[in-house]
């Protein structure tokens, strides 16, 4: 099952077609955020084969389930797991290395079982609501700041 209404839904759909695996992979546009609870219930594994990501609300939502992640080992999933011990990690366009991740998290239940546990911890420990808001508050205050001084200052070279 996969969700998402992004930039790459043509592309996946025609991967999903070039595969032959029409029967097999349900593809839902943006859904609500019961709907997401639901699969989230039946899921085995969250996987996020991002490119690249910010901090993923889904995969917030994931963790905070307990499932077990298997994530690309992008700048971001890199900083926010340790991989093995958080979330299992694939290289970026190794579609080997997806699928031996994704296999492992499914059959050996005492690392699915240490995982999800982890993932879920991480994510009561650092992205709680009570900690993530003040964060965020800093992140784009300091942005603002940065932003409106590096506008100051081009317009004070572009008036001189």
């Amino acid at each position: 099952t996969m969700c998402g209404d992004g930039p790459l839904r043509e592309a996946v759909r025609e991967g999903i077609r070039r595969k032959q695996l029409d029967g097999k992979v349900k593809l839902f546009p943006w859904v609500t955020s019961g709907f997401v609870i639901e699969l989230l219930s039946r899921a085995g594994v969250f996987v996020l084969p991002s490119q690249s990501e910010g901090l993923s609300l889904a995969l917030l939502e994931a963790m905070a389930a307990g499932k077990v992640i298997v994530a690309s080992s992008n700048e971001s999933h890199s900083e926010i797991f340790r991989d093995g011990q958080d979330a299992l990690l694939f290289h970026l366009d190794d579609e080997k290395d997806l699928a031996e991740k994704i296999v492992l998290a499914l059959t050996n239940k005492p690392l699915r079982s240490r995982l999800s546990r982890s993932a879920r911890e991480l994510c009561l420990r650092q992205f709680s609501t009570t900690d993530i808001g003040p964060k965020l508050e800093k992140i784009y205050m300091a942005t603002i700041r940065r932003t409106a001084g590096h506008e100051i200052g081009s317009r004070v070279r572009h008036h001189s």
